[in-house]
């Protein structure tokens, strides 16, 4: 038995609960429920499933015509990475499936996630030596993404400061400082333009960091509490970012979009900041890019000259 599921929401806020999808077995075994299980506590969870899922079934079929399940309730423990889901199905014989990570595999459905992948095709295609740069590529988190490009392939991790995974330390500014400077054949960036102040000026480096034909990826936030400040300066909706990537900066923007919803609520609450009890944010946006021509502009604007006293870029 292999199970088939989604989570389209999975929510815990002051330890109230709120989780729906769908799952279903590939074997046709009906699955009546799962667990969520915290093996660091052994506290468990358990949802039932069974309710109709018409739209499931347009898409696998007959056997998923009853798997939706909806939940709305407190929690008996807080949410970790170490959570697993344990389904429960029919045929106790049959034993129980553990899903690992349960959460993060659902994200791969997410359309941010799905045009990286775009991203990552393009790349995996590139010639052996064609070389990749990443944008903010510190491994503040312990998180590197080197071992997503081929070892064929020449990466270079750019940071505005010194750590971990970092090749050259730069401003992201004055990209085309880099002695790869138009020749670079990919390029891309996590949860970094939500910290450059004048980003408009890094697309425009960015056109001479890359050959012509060559790739780009971004993703920073929609909605995401503001940290690192005080140089935290923007969000970016999916709509924003055709004023970046755009023919007079010399670039086709492939794609841009959003996800990850999330709820944004005020902490006081009044006739004018009435929201309506749905996902209204997104946490994630991103856009994917290609160099089609040189850019006549420019934006020679000092950039200490302009932050001061925002301690950039501690």
């Amino acid at each position: 038995m292999k199970p088939i599921f989604n989570f389209d929401e999975f929510t815990i806020y002051e330890n109230h609960l709120s989780a729906r999808g769908w799952i279903f077995s590939d074997d046709h075994e009906k699955i009546f429920g799962f667990r969520i299980l915290d093996p660091l506590t052994g506290q468990c969870l358990r949802i039932d499933g069974g309710l109709t899922s018409p739209d499931v079934a347009q898409i696998h079929g007959e056997r998923a015509a009853h798997c939706r399940f909806s939940y709305r309730g407190i929690s008996p423990f807080e949410f970790s990475s170490t959570a697993r889901l344990v389904l429960e199905i029919e045929d106790a014989a049959t034993g129980l499936h553990v899903e690992e990570n349960f959460i993060r595999k659902c994200l791969t459905n997410e359309p941010v996630h799905r045009v990286f992948g775009q991203f990552l095709n393009t790349v995996h295609q590139l010639d052996d030596g064609a070389t990749v740069v990443e944008i903010g590529s510190r491994a503040r988190s312990a998180i590197s993404r080197r071992a997503l490009i081929p070892e064929r392939l020449n990466y270079i991790g750019v940071d505005i400061l010194p750590g971990e995974n970092v090749d050259q330390i730069m401003d992201a500014h004055e990209l085309s400082r880099l002695p790869v400077a138009s020749r670079v054949d990919a390029v891309f960036s996590f949860s970094v333009f939500e910290h450059l102040l004048m980003p408009w000026k890094v697309a425009l480096e960015m056109n001479q960091l890359l050959r012509l034909g060559g790739t780009g990826f971004i993703m920073t936030h929609q909605s995401w509490p503001t940290h690192d400040r005080p140089c935290d300066y923007r969000r970016f909706s999916d709509s924003a970012w055709k004023a970046l990537f755009n023919p007079y900066t010399g670039f086709e923007l492939l794609e841009a979009t959003m996800s990850d919803r999330a709820y944004v609520l005020p902490l006081l609450s009044f006739s004018d900041r009435l929201i309506q009890d749905q996902p209204n944010g997104f946490l994630q946006s991103c856009c994917l890019f290609k160099k089609i021509g040189q850019t006549a502009l420019s934006w020679n604007v000092p950039l200490q000259r302009i932050v001061n006293d925002d301690a950039y870029p501690v």
